[in-house]
Parts: C-alpha cells; structure tokens; sequence
C-alpha cells in the first residue's frame, strides 16, 4: 500500500483536527462576508455572478471540511476502509474541478493550465482503481511479510 494511504499517527489526528476547524471557520467567515454583500445591494451587477459562485463553492467547502472533520472526530472511516471521504463524492469533485479546469483554461486561454489541472482531476477520478490496486499489493505484500515472519519465527524457536 501507498504511503499515504497508510494510517497516521495521533499528532497527524489532531493538526488534521485543527486544520479543518480553522478551514471551516475562516471559510464561514467568508462565506458570511459574501452573502451580506450580495444581499445589502451594493454590489455591480457584473460582479453578481462571480460572488454567487464563490459564495457556493466556499459552502461545499465547508460541507467537505466538516465532513472530514466529523470523520476525524468519529474514528472513521467511508466504506472501502482507507478514505474518509465517499470514492463518488471524490469522483464527482474530480469531475466538476476537470470542468471548472478546461472553463478556466479555455476561457482565460491557457493551455498548460487544462495539462496541470486535468492531471488531479484524472487522479480524483480514477481513485477506485488506484484503491484496489493498493488492496492488491497490500494483500500480497501482507502474505508475503507474515510468510516470512512465520518463517523466521520457527528459526528461532529450533535454534533456541
């Protein structure tokens, strides 16, 4: 398996705590500030759009943060055992960052930007395949290992 899908320690747990209670507080706090300026008026109406958007796009993130904080706090773990995010709720953040990715690129005319961003969607998207594999080797690996423990184990006991 991976090393970073392997399990961390309790001073990972609890920076990872922090971190998030910070990431949601700040983003509240921005989010906060977006709305009351989009509900007070004073806003050109060609800035409406974007501050709506960066308004929804702080919520998910504040949804994805206090999932992933509850997660922590909890212990737990999604379903496959190695994420505490959902593999579809990551696949369709892959999805939407790819789109919002080849937007942004084709709008702003960049076209490295699309290679450089499309590289984490694709990653985001295809986690499931990249989660068996881990399984896979980590299975063979771990047979491997306890063969070899078990084996060294019965040395010592003959030679003792």
């Amino acid at each position: 398996m991976s090393d970073y899908l392997r399990e961390v320690g309790r001073t990972a747990r609890i920076l990872a705590i922090v971190g998030l209670s910070l990431a949601i507080a700040v983003l509240a706090v921005l989010n906060l500030l977006l709305v009351v300026a989009v509900m007070g008026g004073g806003v050109p109406a060609r800035m409406l759009g974007p501050l709506v958007g960066s308004a929804l796009l702080f919520g998910f993130l504040i949804f994805a943060s206090t999932w992933m904080l509850l997660q922590l706090l909890q212990g737990s773990r999604s379903r496959n055992q190695t994420t505490m995010m959902p593999v579809w709720f990551i696949q369709m953040f892959g999805i939407l960052f790819g789109a919002g990715i080849v937007f942004t690129a084709v709008a702003g005319q960049q076209p490295l930007f699309v290679i450089e961003g499309l590289a984490v969607s694709l990653t985001m998207i295809f986690l499931p395949r990249r989660l068996r594999r881990s399984r896979r080797s980590g299975d063979s690996n771990g047979a491997h290992e306890n063969a070899e423990g078990e084996e060294n184990a019965k040395g010592t006991e003959t030679a003792g």
